[in-house]
């Protein structure tokens, strides 16, 4: 890994939605120009237990282009398009939703790694930590990326359809468990 250029710190140690989080520490690290990842700390001595990596612009070079999207989808700019799907009128979410979906299946299929992604999660499990995957893409999107690269394994996956998406500590908080 290059030396982080910067981090974002979160600590927590009380609970959340019932679940028992002891002296959680959750750091954001830049590692490049593109590459993110999120570094899970449970032992106040520096020693990290895991590492989630989101996927779109951190692993792969995503081809989906949302200002297009958003415009399709009449969504605005400072909208979440997943959000605003879901709050569509019944019809017009299932259409929404279709195309959505066909949006980021193709550009899935199309994907390239970004350079270092393969070797990167190979050294965070060789160093012995736990990985997880963490997008806000559908569940087949990203099944078809990791069937496509085999070198991204992860003890953990978590798509949209798995609960709520990230900005929500959902996904983080379930993969620290």
């Amino acid at each position: 890994f290059r030396r982080a250029l910067s981090e974002f710190n979160y600590s927590h140690s009380s609970c959340y939605n019932g679940r028992q989080l002891d002296c959680l520490r959750i750091r954001q690290v830049e590692c490049g120009p593109k590459v993110f990842l999120i570094l899970v700390e449970r032992n106040p001595m520096n020693h990290f237990d895991g590492v989630i990596f989101d996927m779109d612009g951190t692993l792969i070079e995503s081809l989906l282009d949302f200002s297009a999207i958003r415009d399709h989808l009449g969504v605005a700019r400072e909208a979440g398009i997943i959000e605003s799907v879901a709050a569509m009128p019944d019809g017009r979410r299932q259409e929404a939703h279709k195309w959505l979906l066909e949006q980021e299946v193709s550009s899935a299929r199309k994907a390239a790694l970004i350079p270092g992604a393969v070797e990167t999660v190979q050294a965070v499990r060789s160093a012995g930590l736990k990985i997880a995957l963490l997008t806000r893409n559908a569940g087949v999107a990203m099944r078809i990326i990791l069937e496509k690269f085999d070198g991204l394994q992860f003890d953990l996956t978590w798509s949209r359809e798995d609960a709520t998406v990230k900005p929500e500590p959902d996904g983080v908080l379930s993969a620290c468990e």
